[in-house]
């Protein structure tokens, strides 16, 4: 016998299920190449104190665990950028690597910032490894987490 309630939920369930395999992009070859422009214009941001494009390219609840196993948000990045209690002359990723996973990347690296923090002069090396995702069609910075190398870095071509 027909049942009218079991078809409308067969019908809703394979709707949320071609809706969710949807929702779950395959990576496309242009990603790597977003991914590493959001890397290079985060850097940029930071070494300007840029914090509408923080903003932008942060997600809301991102959080740094910094070499000395501090958390911290955005929130606190921006408050930083505009009060001057850092201020870089150079804030710089190298031999980057990115890992692709649906609508999730993971970026390995070295950093090398330059500048003062709370007016003392700073000039370190960090390996780090950032987890982007895509939310709404953008690439996103959501986590980071930072290891002080003891080498420091130097600059390019030398």
């Amino acid at each position: 016998m027909f049942d009218p309630y079991n078809a409308m939920k067969k019908r809703l369930l394979l709707a949320l299920c071609l809706t969710s395999a949807a929702a779950g992009q395959t990576p496309k070859a242009s990603d790597e190449q977003d991914v590493l422009q959001v890397e290079r214009d985060g850097c940029h941001a930071y070494q300007v104190g840029d914090t509408a494009t923080l903003q932008r390219l942060f997600t809301a609840d991102y959080t740094l665990t910094n070499s000395r196993g501090e958390v911290s948000t955005l929130a606190d990045d921006i408050a930083d950028a505009k009060s001057g209690t850092i201020r870089y002359t150079m804030f710089e990723n190298r031999n980057m690597k990115v890992r692709l996973y649906s609508d999730a990347a993971i970026v390995t690296g070295q950093t090398w910032i330059k500048g003062t923090i709370q007016g003392r002069p700073i000039d370190a090396s960090f390996q780090f490894t950032d987890t982007l995702v895509r939310q709404r069609g953008h690439w996103l910075l959501a986590a980071s987490h930072a290891t002080r190398l003891d080498k420091k870095l130097t600059p390019q071509g030398q």
